[in-house]
This record gives structure tokens, C-alpha cells and sequence, in this order.
């Protein structure tokens, strides 16, 4: 049963005053991923695409798992996927991190104490969920 312990608005709506006001966030999510993780950028080899897809796949997910239509322990289906790629756990709690922080900084005074409840709620769950998962399956 999903968990409903928020109502996801305050994300759907900070993701779409993000891209309103900035375009897409996956360049800017991934620039700072790559420059914590140089080795991570290798593992796309060159696709450029790649990381567009999992980005779009991801802000779904966070909206899902934030209005309660999927639970967080059942959106961890990609972690096998990621360990076969050699994903390593600080490149997860890194990312999970930096999708936040790029978000809370491109929204400046509009990302207010709901939107930091709901993300940090959402956010929370997810990355226990997946390093979890990902702790069980490597």
C-alpha cells in the first residue's frame, strides 16, 4: 500500500517552477554529480541521452513516491541495473543529494519549509529504500 504521508504538492510544484524558471535541471544535477564522482561520467560512455531518460524516470518517481501513488520500497526496481553498471552506494547518496540541493538553490526564496518537509520526507524514503536494496543485492 502506498504511503501517504504527504500530498506531493509542494514537489510537483517546485519542479515545475524549477524548469519554468531554468529549463531542464539534468545538466546542472549532473555537472555536480560528475565533479563528485569523475568516474561516474564514464560509466554513460559519451551518451548524452542517457542521462536526460534516467533524470526524467527519476523526477516521476519522486513525484509518485511524494503524492503516495508508489510506495518508496517499491521504486528501487533499478538498483539491480545500476550494480551491474558498477554504481557504487556514495554515487546513490550522492545524486540523492544533489537533485535536492540543485533544486533548493534554483528556487532560492521559493523553496520554503513545506517544500524542504516534502523533499527531505520524500527523499528520506526513497534513498533508505534504495540503499537498502542496493545493500541486499551487491
Amino acid at each position: 500500500m502506498p504511503d501517504q504521508t504527504t500530498t506531493g504538492a509542494a514537489v510537483a510544484e517546485s519542479l515545475t517552477r524549477y524548469e519554468e524558471e531554468h529549463g531542464d535541471p539534468t545538466p546542472a544535477i549532473y555537472a555536480r554529480f560528475y565533479a563528485a564522482h569523475p568516474d561516474a561520467e564514464e560509466l554513460f560512455g559519451g551518451d548524452t541521452l542517457m542521462p536526460r531518460r534516467m533524470m526524467s524516470e527519476i523526477f516521476a518517481t519522486i513525484i509518485d513516491i511524494a503524492d503516495g501513488t508508489l510506495d518508496a520500497a517499491h521504486a528501487t526496481t533499478w538498483i539491480a541495473d545500476h550494480i551491474a553498471y558498477e554504481v557504487t552506494r556514495p554515487m546513490l547518496t550522492t545524486m540523492f543529494a544533489i537533485i535536492v540541493d540543485v533544486m533548493r538553490e534554483g528556487l532560492g526564496d521559493a523553496w520554503d519549509r513545506t517544500t524542504e518537509s516534502e523533499w527531505t520526507d520524500v527523499m528520506s524514503r526513497w534513498s533508505a529504500a534504495a540503499l537498502t536494496a542496493f545493500d541486499e543485492q551487491s
